[in-house]
């Protein structure tokens, strides 16, 4: 190897490019003929990290075989890719528009108030129905099926509903009255300890002492104290969610907190969120006080009287109101969504049909159900977005054309469009990171020094030979 060559190596190793990559390969490749190259690699620069392995021991290989793997790669990124076209785009929108215009024309408004009187009048059958079943006899109005399992299922802390706020806040002051594992428990202590437990009027923890007369509520024994602190108590729950004897039926009075807001009242007791401000003048115990009793959202007319139909209590039938109402509003969601699935099932079930000349059932087994069912796609992914997104900006242009805001709005539809972003997204998220694979393959593709360079610079350097023997004719006639 003369000293210009070995210059030139060691100039483009100064300068690692594509280009200058290239080239050291194409005069390596030469040199490797003229066994020079070897010595130069291992003696010379032992630090340079060049590999030379024959391709013919290579054929057939995963290693070398990139053009595969990019070919596997490219069919990744179709599966991970959305192939909706404009008629399923047209669908998607169709459904939206519509199932919007069904939602703003039958479901309407948010109306808690509505929502509470259906969940009031379903607990008022379950509270008759399990009386009837414990007692033994039919009862003809819930009052009644109210008083008599007050009567069979009474628990010791209901003697503390003075410390507790009396009638109107015991039930939510007083931990034993929450349907909650916390209730259950404090249920539990309040038989071992003969306390109970709950909160004062500033929402700060407080712990009392069983009066006398609820003495014996309290079991004698460990297993009764369980029998009373779980089943005696559950049954008592049962009794006060329709509100007590003396309301039950008629005004309905104040039953239980639910499950929702019982756990904030626990929380709130907390030292850590007590001192939490809901607004400038009001502390979260005040707050779940007003939003239990009904006072929270109460109005007032012009005389500033209380409107009494404005007083809707946010106990269990509340929250039970809550869910009739969303249950309706998820109403033209489902029917959205059956809409786009089934025009994506069909339609593709049909072309899968055509393309395996299904002709009888047998045939089915030919489809790859895979491309078919409306499920775990991309395809379904986009289209659903389109629709749910659709569906939402109707009803949200609604709410605003007509001013009533939060109340005209379709909370499922909302959440239903935020999940359907989701995965629509999150299957962008995997074909991007296929893309970024795929990218480099082409990149190592693009400085493997495989056969076909080598038969390139092969030839150029054949041609180069041939230059330099005619050349060197011709000065030996010259100089001859």
């Amino acid at each position: 190897m003369n000293t210009l060559t070995m210059r030139m190596l060691r100039y483009l190793q100064k300068k690692p490019n594509a280009s200058s990559v290239s080239v050291q390969m194409m005069i390596l490749t030469r040199l490797w003929s003229k066994g020079k190259a070897r010595k130069y690699m291992c003696e010379e620069n032992a630090d340079i990290k060049y590999e030379l392995i024959p391709y013919d021991g290579g054929i057939g290989s995963k290693e070398f075989d990139f053009d595969k793997a990019i070919y596997d790669l490219n069919s990744q990124i179709e599966l991970l890719s959305s192939q909706a076209d404009n008629l399923d785009y047209i669908v998607a929108i169709a459904s939206g528009i519509a199932c919007g215009l069904l939602d703003i024309l039958w479901v309407g408004e948010f109306d808690l108030a509505n929502g509470r009187s259906i969940a009031s009048d379903k607990v008022d059958a379950f509270v008759k129905k399990a009386a009837e079943m414990l007692e033994g006899e039919k009862f003809d109005d819930v009052k009644s099926a109210v008083k008599a399992l007050e009567k069979r299922f009474p628990i010791p802390s209901d003697g503390n509903t003075p410390d507790f706020g009396g009638g109107l806040q015991h039930h939510l002051r007083d931990f034993a009255h929450h349907p909650t594992i916390v209730g259950l428990a404090f249920s539990l202590l309040t038989q071992f300890t003969e306390k109970s437990y709950g909160t004062d009027v500033n929402g700060g923890f407080l712990v009392v002492d069983v009066p006398e007369k609820s003495k014996p509520f309290i079991g004698k024994d460990v297993p009764q104290k369980i029998l009373m602190g779980t089943i005696t108590w559950f049954f008592h729950l049962v009794s006060d969610v329709a509100g007590s004897s003396s309301t039950a039926g008629v005004t309905g009075g104040t039953g239980i907190p639910g499950p929702i807001l019982a756990l904030a009242k626990e929380i709130s007791a907390i030292p850590l969120f007590k001192n939490i401000k809901v607004d400038d003048d009001m502390s979260l115990s005040l707050f779940l006080s007003k939003l239990f009793n009904g006072t929270l959202m109460m109005q007032r007319d012009e005389n500033g009287q209380i409107i009494k139909e404005s007083i809707i209590k946010f106990d269990l039938r509340g929250e039970l109101g809550v869910a009739v109402e969303l249950c309706k509003q998820a109403v033209p969601v489902i029917v959205n969504e059956c809409i786009v699935r089934a025009f994506y099932f069909i339609r593709r079930l049909a072309v899968a049909m055509k393309e395996n000349s299904v002709s009888c059932i047998a045939d089915m087994k030919r489809i790859d159900w895979n491309t078919v069912k409306p499920v775990n796609n991309p395809t379904i992914a986009r289209m659903l977005t389109v629709s749910t997104g659709v569906f939402t900006a109707l009803d949200v242009s609604e709410a605003i054309a007509t001013q009533k805001y939060w109340v005209s709005i379709n909370y499922v539809g909302v959440g239903r469009f935020a999940v359907a972003i989701g995965f629509d997204v999150s299957w962008g998220l995997k074909a991007r990171n296929v893309k970024k694979v795929r990218g480099v393959y082409e990149n190592i593709k693009q400085q493997t020094f495989r056969k076909a360079d080598a038969d390139i610079y092969k030839r150029i350097g054949a041609d180069m030979d041939i230059q330099t023997d005619k050349l060197g004719l011709l000065s030996g006639r010259w100089i001859s």
